[in-house]
C-alpha cells in the first residue's frame, strides 16, 4: 500500500484526535470486569447515529469520511472490548470448573462435600477468591456461585444434582 493512499486517513486522524481518545476511553471502560454491557449501551446508539449521518452526507466526501472513520472506530472498539470480556468470562468459568472438579473429587474420597472450600488443601486460601466465587454448604445442599464477568448483578451457580451450571439473572 502506498503512503499516498493513507494521506486522507492520516489527515482525518490529525483533525479529529478526540474521536480516537473518546473511543479508547470507551474501550477501556467497556473492558472492565462487570461492565461489558457498556459497549452495547454506548456503541450501538453511536453506530446507528454514525450510519445514519454517513448515509445523509453520502455526497459530501469530507463529512462522509468522518462518519466512516467513526464507524470503523466503533467496530474496532467493540471487537476489542468483546474479546477481552470473552477472555475474562472463559477464565472465570475455567476457575469455577476447577473448583467443581476439586469438590467432586473430595466428595468421591470422603463421601460428602466439604463445609468450606478451605477444607481442601489445594483450595485453601486466605485471600478473597476471584470472580466473587463463594461456596456454602449448609443442611440442605451445597451452593457454589460466581459472578458473571460481563454483566453486573448476574452470575452462575452450580447445580450439584444435575451436574451443570445454571444462569442466575438479576
Amino acid at each position: 500500500m502506498q503512503l499516498t493512499r493513507l494521506a486522507p486517513l492520516w489527515s482525518l486522524i490529525k483533525r479529529h484526535p478526540y474521536l480516537i481518545a473518546i473511543w479508547v476511553l470507551i474501550t477501556y471502560v467497556s473492558s472492565a470486569e462487570y461492565f461489558g454491557i457498556a459497549i452495547f449501551e454506548i456503541g450501538i446508539p453511536c453506530l446507528i447515529y454514525a450510519c445514519i449521518r454517513c448515509v445523509l452526507n453520502w455526497r459530501k466526501f469530507e463529512v462522509r469520511s468522518i462518519y466512516v472513520f467513526l464507524i470503523a472506530l466503533i467496530l474496532l472498539s467493540s471487537g476489542i472490548a468483546m474479546s477481552i470480556q470473552t477472555h475474562r468470562r472463559n477464565e472465570a468459568r475455567a476457575y469455577a470448573d476447577h473448583i467443581v472438579t476439586k469438590l467432586l473429587e473430595y466428595q468421591r474420597n470422603h463421601g460428602n462435600l466439604p463445609v468450606k472450600l478451605d477444607e481442601i488443601p489445594e483450595l485453601a486460601s486466605k485471600v478473597k477468591r476471584p470472580h466473587m466465587l463463594f461456596y456454602i454448604k449448609d443442611k440442605d445442599e451445597p451452593y457454589l456461585y460466581y459472578a458473571d464477568t460481563f454483566m453486573p448483578f448476574e452470575g452462575w451457580h452450580y447445580d450439584f444434582k444435575e451436574k451443570r451450571w445454571v444462569y442466575v439473572p438479576d
